[in-house]
């Protein structure tokens, strides 16, 4: 992603010195002096602000089975998810999901057009009956700490958090509306959730 500054005609590059097409979901803070994005293959959330060009990483233990801020083959494809993290109205925090994909088999794709010879992508993907990933809902200030974990009832391999929305306050929101389903998909809970407290 690049940012175009219209007073000074100037282009700035986002991400630091990262890797060449590795950011996703690059989100404008509420006041616009900041933008947040996911980091591909590290899978964690960061923070930059547009006039000094500090970079915070705000989640530290991504990986290929522990998801910040995006999502698995489920999420995507069956709760039509992919952009996993929202800011606060306020700007002060962010709220995002995070997947612990351990114990999800791999489904083999073959690749048969990005090279002469073909080759094998692993992709998790829990087949019925098989593992799921559990999901949950973290609070961070979008000036790096600690994450506030929701206390979302449940098995959370068994149920799905299928969307999370900040509720529009002024001055900013202290709650979270969450909508949290099961893994048979036919019962759906709608549940307030305290940003502060969990």
């Amino acid at each position: 992603y690049w940012v175009l500054d219209l007073a000074g005609w100037t282009l700035k590059k986002l991400g630091g010195n990262g890797p060449a097409s590795t950011l996703m979901f690059a989100k404008f803070s509420p006041d616009g002096g900041r933008v947040g994005w996911v980091r591909y293959g590290e899978y964690n959330v960061y923070v930059e602000d547009f006039a000094s060009g500090k970079l915070t990483q705000l989640t530290h233990d991504g990986s290929r089975t522990t998801i910040n801020g995006t999502f698995d083959w489920v999420y995507e494809e069956e709760l039509g998810l992919q952009d996993g993290w929202r800011w606060n109205p306020d700007g002060q925090s962010i709220a995002y999901w995070q997947l612990d994909a351990t114990g999800v088999r791999d489904f083999l794709l073959y690749d048969v057009t990005d090279s002469l010879y073909a080759f094998t992508i692993p992709v998790q993907y829990p087949k019925a009956g098989q593992t799921n990933s559990a999901g949950r809902v973290g609070v961070v200030s979008a000036g790096g700490g600690e994450t506030r974990w929701l206390n979302i009832p449940g098995d959370p391999r068994n149920n799905y958090i299928a969307r999370m929305e900040w509720v529009p306050a002024k001055g900013g929101s202290k709650e979270l509306v969450i909508q949290h389903m099961n893994r048979l998909q036919d019962t759906l809970h709608v549940m307030l959730a305290d940003a502060q407290t969990g």
